[in-house]
């Protein structure tokens, strides 16, 4: 597999990124292009981009994706819902692998919640946030470097645009600080999130 190379925000050649994605990744354009598209000038990946990405990668080793609690439907701010994601690199032994969550409550801190599809499939857009940042987690390089399309509306798109890293930023994250990344294996507490 070849390594892809992220071209600056300046060239915005969209058909151009997705062809070098999907000949990184051995796909036809094609099948990139249902994965990704552009959102405020830079490449985005959809949530079911994430986990295709994955799966695709050589040293993918597998996922158990479920969710715990419900549901307050007299209360639905109150709910307890938890979407989390157990994966694995190729050749990890049962206690290597991580585990991350997503939370209900998490989405309501981030502002999520007044949007129209976490009120109509709340349990899919937990799920979806948790597969995103196991995949983060334990597998960066499978997401070449984009963000999910949830990750955009935290993103400072000036400070993206001009430079390869992500920019420093306060509120909620699915990239951990690289000081505080997960070791594989490790069950992190949200406050290490």
């Amino acid at each position: 597999m070849t390594k892809y190379q992220k071209p600056t925000a300046q060239q915005g050649n969209f058909d151009e990124e997705v062809r070098e994605m999907a000949e990184a990744h051995n796909m036809s354009v094609s099948q990139m292009a249902r994965l990704v598209y552009p959102e405020r000038g830079k490449m985005t990946l959809r949530s079911t981009g994430a986990l295709t990405l994955a799966v695709r990668h050589p040293d993918y080793g597998g996922h158990i994706v479920g969710t715990t609690g419900g549901m307050n439907e007299k209360e639905p701010l109150n709910s307890d819902l938890t979407a989390s994601i157990t994966i694995w690199r190729k050749g990890a032994e049962r206690e290597d692998r991580t585990t991350m969550d997503f939370s209900f409550q998490e989405a309501r801190a981030a502002g999520l919640l007044g949007k129209d599809t976490y009120k109509k499939w709340p349990k899919d857009m937990l799920v979806a946030r948790a597969i995103v940042r196991g995949i983060r987690a334990v597998l960066p390089d499978a997401l070449l470097g984009l963000y999910s399309e949830e990750e955009m509306k935290f993103v400072d798109n000036d400070a993206v645009s001009h430079s390869e890293e992500p920019a420093k930023q306060d509120g909620p994250r699915d990239v951990p600080e690289s000081s505080t990344a997960p070791k594989v294996g490790k069950r992190m507490s949200r406050e290490e999130m």
